[in-house]
């Protein structure tokens, strides 16, 4: 205040994500020196498991990593959302994000940002800076800002969403190889260009061949792209200098399940859910998973008899469940008056927690109520009436196709809620006690780094 210190400018802060990163598979591979650049930021800097959303999808993860707010107060729980008087979903947008993400914070704020890749960012918004779109976003529409740089990037043969929701396109180790060099060296250029002060980069594509390929195994497909992408990271930290701070995280882990719980199935068969008597048993829609999973999910709820079902299942993924009831005055015939609500709630709690294997072991290891979990604005519009954590190795699905409880051919690679997070460089404490995070806390913790008030 007397002008006898001299203000310190905030330091760039550079964070790296790695959607469906795991520590299963990322200490082996440090361990065995083919991770240098996230094995010296663990040296350097401190570590934790980043607890992911219940349900672990990116879509609600990334949205509350970035916001600091959960999925009551964002209105992001899943991919899909319910269209208001109707049973049919739709997919969401960066349009239904009720929560003001980091790059809008630090633009009006008068930093520099740089945001690539990130899940649920289309449409793009002005940011002060880059921002180019990450999953769900269509190649034949606008996915940057500026609006011009989807011209030059498309012209080099970059996509913005590599995988099953926009493309079809057969995923081979050298198209990811091609994208993720064209990645980097559009995100070197801007670095090089521009005078940042914050930077989001999230690589999708590891997620994406883990849901093909997953295992621990450190001599497998998803471990030779960690190494690959861990030489990028050593060129983004390069690129930012030896000032910055680095985040490494992942919105979720990933994990392989031999047992498969339908709720679909466990529903209909508890007398919760009723199906129509002309209902059509088949697997549904087929094709780019943006159309698929909005088809897929009408036609499963069209099969339901919705004037005798009390709940329905909603979004399924990894070890967890949600549960939506057919509420009075929310759903289009909802049979739940508002009275009831709590009753039909307590009979499912006690119907899952009865559930148990050939082996007589519960399947159940939780179960929230949403209001409670994910209070908020949002929260009765979007968030389900409950959510199920199953047993280690049990995965839920929602589909209706076969018994409840069901033992797949393979173990199967899908989402684990915990992920990981590597934070080092000059405003951070070494520490070696691996801490447990949660995602809502990354937020507020880059805005800490920044220098920048927390709202």
């Amino acid at each position: 205040g007397c002008g006898e210190i001299e203000p310190v400018a905030p330091e760039r802060l550079l964070v790296g994500g790695r959607d469906g990163a795991a520590w299963d598979l990322a200490e082996p591979l440090m361990a065995e020196g083919r991770l240098p650049n996230l094995a010296g930021l663990v040296a350097r800097g401190r570590t934790a498991d980043l607890e992911s959303t219940a349900i672990p999808i990116s879509s609600a993860a990334w949205t509350t990593a970035t916001t600091g707010l959960e999925p009551g107060e964002t209105g992001i729980y899943s991919f899909l959302q319910p269209v208001e008087g109707s049973y049919e979903p739709r997919l969401v947008s960066a349009r239904d994000n009720r929560g003001v993400p980091l790059w809008r914070i630090l633009s009006a704020r008068g930093r520099d940002v740089s945001v690539w890749g990130v899940p649920l960012t289309w449409p793009p918004e002005p940011v002060r800076g880059v921002m180019v779109s990450g999953m769900l976003s269509p190649r034949d529409d606008v996915w940057t800002h500026p609006a011009p740089l989807t011209q030059v990037l498309s012209a080099r043969g970059m996509v913005p969403d590599l995988g099953i929701w926009r493309d079809r396109t057969q995923l081979t180790p050298q198209r990811l190889a091609s994208q993720l060099a064209l990645k980097e060296k559009a995100l070197l250029d801007t670095f090089k260009n521009r005078d940042w002060s914050f930077a989001l980069v999230v690589f999708k594509n590891l997620d994406v061949l883990s849901h093909r390929a997953y295992t621990p195994n450190p001599r497998g497909e998803v471990a030779a792209l960690m190494e690959r992408l861990d030489r990028t990271l050593g060129a983004l930290i390069e690129a930012a200098g030896p000032n910055a701070n680095v985040v490494v995280m992942s919105d979720h882990g990933f994990h392989t399940y031999p047992r498969v719980f339908d709720v679909d199935t466990w529903l209909e068969g508890a007398g919760f859910a009723v199906r129509r008597d002309d209902a059509v048993l088949e697997p549904g829609a087929t094709g780019p998973l943006a159309e698929a999973r909005v088809l897929q999910r009408g036609a499963r709820r069209g099969r339901l008899d919705m004037a005798r079902t009390r709940a329905y299942a909603d979004a399924a993924e990894g070890g967890f469940c949600a549960i939506r009831l057919n509420v009075e005055g929310r759903e289009a015939e909802g049979s739940v008056a508002a009275d009831e609500r709590d009753s039909v709630i307590d009979a499912l709690e006690g119907a899952l927690g009865e559930i148990r294997d050939a082996d007589g072991a519960p399947v159940v290891r939780a179960i929230w109520r949403g209001a409670e979990l994910y209070p908020g604005t949002e929260q009765e519009r979007v968030v389900p009436d409950l959510v199920v954590e199953l047993e280690d190795g049990w995965r839920a699905v929602a589909q209706g196709l076969g018994p409840a409880l069901q033992s797949a051919p393979r173990s199967f690679p899908e989402h684990d809620r915990t992920g990981i997070l590597v934070a080092a460089g000059p405003a951070i404490a070494h520490s070696k006690e691996r801490e447990v995070w949660r995602m809502r806390d990354v937020a507020p913790f880059a805005l800490r780094l920044m220098g920048e008030t927390i709202p």
